[in-house]
């Protein structure tokens, strides 16, 4: 049932809310990585980089919450250090299987669906035990960015609405995502990317079982502080090297970026890559205040750097490919390597693969869509404000079919909060 309505916008309508330094431009500046973690094939495991140097020896972690139930059904859900899979291309034309099975639309409330967003808050805890969480003034991931930012392009052809919980933490906004149910599924899924993913990207023998990399940046956007949680598809050498075998790629000349709206496209229809029921959790997903979950970390391997990280593209070879078109969701997640994979009915040549350095048409991008930007950081400042002025209360917000933004209160029966409670308290420490 919806909740009450407090607050609605459209892409017009955004208020001109004061930013706390207006003579910041809509830019990502300084971004750096705070904590990755990757989710494991056995129920519920992540694994998270300990505290020290990138290279220092990891150590091990486990949370307990109580369980009235304890006798029955003990799962254990543990994080693994973070460690994305190699870019291992194949030397010859390789036949992919078409996509087939179930994918989830959101890996982390699949695997963790009573709190989505603790295994990265975990994560940034456990690999940055100094880190300054209170000057932080949002948390979300990709997704729920990306979505807003087309929400401002006035994309208006919604497949379907997208929901968010709002809540003020400390001095901090936790923007989550939120589907109808935690293991929802996507339907009619076609193409070949994720069959693609298993086949031309390896997992290090120290991240073995692993299922998913899950990364989290921290970086300045229009005087704003945000840490981002979102997927990286494969990490190879030294981005821009000759060994990675990575080119820099520009618009063709003449080629002027698609129109902003058919830009934004992108950003939510391949927003994180689904992962198939083979290698989701067995466990029911209506989980209670007093399910014995544990969510365990395990050490494995290092961090890695911004620079050797990659997104995955698949494509049919009649299918055009302008690179601009993937500048915000990389924009919005500081990726500065694309892999483009083309094929003929599901036959991929090396030929029609390449890798692109994109470094600058993403800041090309930015130059051009401060416009967009902006928008997207007032909207973000007013979700501050109205976040803040509804403190202690649920609230959710809407995008609807029709492309309109409300806030509501949650329903009664909705989720208590976006983290437990211990780790709320930890957050505000």
């Amino acid at each position: 049932m919806d909740g009450e309505l407090i607050e609605t916008l459209t892409y017009q309508t955004i208020p001109d809310s004061p930013l706390r330094d207006y003579t910041k431009e809509g830019r990502i500046t300084n971004c750096k990585v705070i904590a990755s973690y990757n989710w494991l094939q056995e129920d519920g495991t992540i694994g998270v980089p300990g505290s020290g140097p990138p290279l220092f020896p990891f150590f091990l972690l486990k949370i307990v919450i109580l369980d009235l139930d304890a006798e029955r059904d003990l799962l254990s859900r543990v994080i693994q250090t973070g460690i994305p899979p190699k870019w291992t291309p194949a030397v010859n034309a390789q036949k992919i299987p078409n996509d087939r099975g179930i994918y989830f639309r959101d890996l982390n409330a699949a695997k963790w669906p009573r709190f989505p967003i603790e295994p990265a808050v975990r994560s940034i805890i456990q690999c940055n035990p100094s880190f300054d969480k209170r000057s932080i003034d949002i948390v979300c991931c990709g997704s729920t960015l990306g979505t807003l930012l087309q929400f401002c392009a006035n994309y208006e052809s919604w497949s379907k609405p997208a929901t968010m919980e709002l809540e003020v933490i400390g001095d901090t906004l936790f923007i989550t995502r939120r589907e109808k149910y935690a293991r929802e599924t996507i339907r009619g899924v076609k193409g070949y990317g994720h069959n693609f993913l298993e086949a031309y990207t390896t997992w290090p023998e120290e991240a073995k079982g692993s299922i998913s990399h899950q990364r989290i940046i921290n970086y300045q956007f229009a005087g704003l502080n945000i840490a981002l949680r979102y997927e990286v598809d494969a990490a190879f050498g030294d981005a821009g090297s000759e060994k990675s075998g990575v080119k820099e790629s520009r618009p063709k000349e003449g080629s002027k970026t698609k129109s902003v709206t058919e830009d934004i496209v992108s950003l939510l229809g391949g927003m994180d890559m689904p992962y198939s029921a083979r290698q989701a959790p067995s466990s029911n997903e209506n989980h209670r205040e007093s399910d014995s979950r544990a969510l365990r970390i395990k050490s494995m391997g290092s961090s890695l750097d911004q620079g050797k990280q990659a997104d995955i593209e698949t494509r049919a070879t009649y299918n055009e490919v302008n690179m601009t078109e993937f500048a915000p969701r990389l924009w919005l997640r500081q990726i500065p390597c694309l892999i483009v994979a083309k094929h003929e009915a599901g036959t991929f040549d090396p030929d029609n693969i390449s890798v692109q350095d994109l470094k600058k048409v993403t800041s090309e991008w930015e130059d051009e869509n401060q416009e967009l930007t902006m928008k997207l950081a007032r909207l973000l400042y007013w979700l501050i404000d109205v976040a803040e002025e509804w403190e202690g209360s649920k609230i959710r917000l809407e995008i609807t079919s029709t492309g309109n933004l409300e806030i509501r209160k949650r329903g009664a029966m909705g989720p208590r909060s976006v983290l437990p409670d211990d780790l709320k308290k930890e957050w505000c420490s």
